[in-house]
């Protein structure tokens, strides 16, 4: 179901229960305010004109902001993913963040970047809304239920899977990204819907869960987040060193292969069969130790950027990358040097079993004698195209 069809069918919870519930809980704030996942910015609008106030709108759909820019009414809404620092991307510093139904659609990693994010951006004492469906409600309405510690996924009618945590969840989360809990409370089904389709037959049982916070900066928290930042940077540190040692340890055995292979290749002697064999096998071993050590270095730099804009600020975060000529020969490029390693490394595994698929043949008499001229041309042709295809993949990101 589009959002379009499914937009009308909770139009009465948004006007009876969403709408009073946040200009309630952001009374007496001002501006600049935030709204997390905007969609198409009517709710955002209509708490600004309740705050007569201005509100940044943020959400990945370039086709709802571009309609929520139609009649903006002094808002601002931009396409950004909340994932990947959109928040702080903006420069602005925010009074207040409201957010609804939007967390459920993002894994728990991306939900605490988001919270983190958000709260490199927020004032000091800023407020915080979050609205949340609540998992009760999920458990008895939606299909295809999965269960887990924080609660559980499933399919509603509108959307793909999503995420519907326990309230507590999100209370830690904010918690542990610099935000003092004020409120958390589940909002039920009132009476006043008890004439409507959709929710009638449901009065008194669970639908939102709210979550009330405020920014706050504690020096022990602060304190235990400057230690994690350090282990987690230094961790990061420690893999890329070991990625080119590793490297150099797997670059002996292929070289030192290589070299055998050669020298009793020129002897027609048999055993160059065994060096090629032995090459492949270090080959694929390389390759995936690369990818290996790949995920552990990323798996500390998202603890770093989760933790660092509460030590050193974004600075893990490239605003202004450069934009060389695609004709400068020698300008800086945002290309990952461990995925140029690792196209090598795939390379070098590809090298190896084209040496063993001639060799197989030659022994099993199906050629004999040097291989004919297309053989080279198509091993050139295949060369400079997959050098084309890693810079391409290689692009580093944020």
């Amino acid at each position: 179901m589009s959002w379009e069809k499914y937009k009308p069918l909770v139009a009465d919870s948004r006007d009876l229960i969403v709408i009073p519930t946040l200009s309630t809980n952001l009374s007496g704030v001002d501006g600049p305010g935030l709204d997390v996942g905007c969609g198409d910015g009517d709710l955002t609008k209509i708490i600004a004109c309740h705050l007569n106030t201005t509100i940044f709108g943020i959400d990945l759909n370039n086709k709802l902001i571009e309609n929520a820019n139609k009649s903006a009414n002094g808002n601002i809404f931009l396409v950004g993913d909340l994932t990947k620092r959109a928040i702080s991307k903006t420069g602005v510093k925010f009074r207040f963040s409201l957010s609804n139904c939007f967390y459920n659609h993002l894994d728990s990693h991306s939900v605490r970047a988001c919270m983190d994010d958000m709260r490199s951006s927020m004032e000091e004492n800023a407020r915080i809304v979050i609205i949340v469906p609540h998992w009760r409600r999920a458990e008895k309405n939606y299909k295809k239920l999965k269960r887990y510690p924080w609660g559980l996924t499933a399919i509603p009618e509108y959307g793909n899977r999503q995420y519907f945590r326990y309230g507590e969840w999100y209370c830690k989360a904010l918690t542990d990204a610099g935000y003092l809990i004020n409120k958390h409370e589940t909002i039920i089904i009132p009476e006043s819907l008890s004439n409507s389709e959709r929710y009638g037959k449901d009065v008194g049982n669970p639908i939102l869960s709210l979550i009330v916070a405020e920014a706050k900066h504690n020096k022990n928290e602060e304190a235990i987040a400057k230690k994690a930042f350090d282990v987690a940077h230094d961790n990061r540190k420690f893999e890329i060193d070991m990625l080119w040692k590793r490297s150099i340890f797997y670059w002996g055995f292929i070289a030192a292969s290589f070299i055998g292979f050669c020298a009793t290749e020129r002897l027609n002697s048999n055993l160059s069969i065994v060096f090629s064999a032995f090459g492949f096998m270090c080959s694929v071993a390389w390759s995936a130790g690369n990818r290996g050590s790949k995920y552990w270095q990323e798996y500390w730099e998202n603890k770093v950027v989760l933790f660092q804009n509460r030590v050193t600020g974004d600075i893990f975060i490239d605003h202004f990358p450069l934009k060389p000529s695609i004709f400068s020969q020698f300008s800086a490029r945002r290309l990952s040097v461990s995925k140029l390693l690792m196209g090598i490394s795939d390379y070098t595994i590809m090298v190896w079993f084209a040496i063993l698929l001639y060799k197989l043949a030659h022994y099993s008499g199906w050629i004999s004698g040097p291989l004919p001229g297309f053989a080279y041309s198509l091993a050139i042709g295949s060369t400079i195209l997959y050098s084309l295809y890693v810079l391409f993949r290689s692009k580093s990101e944020d």
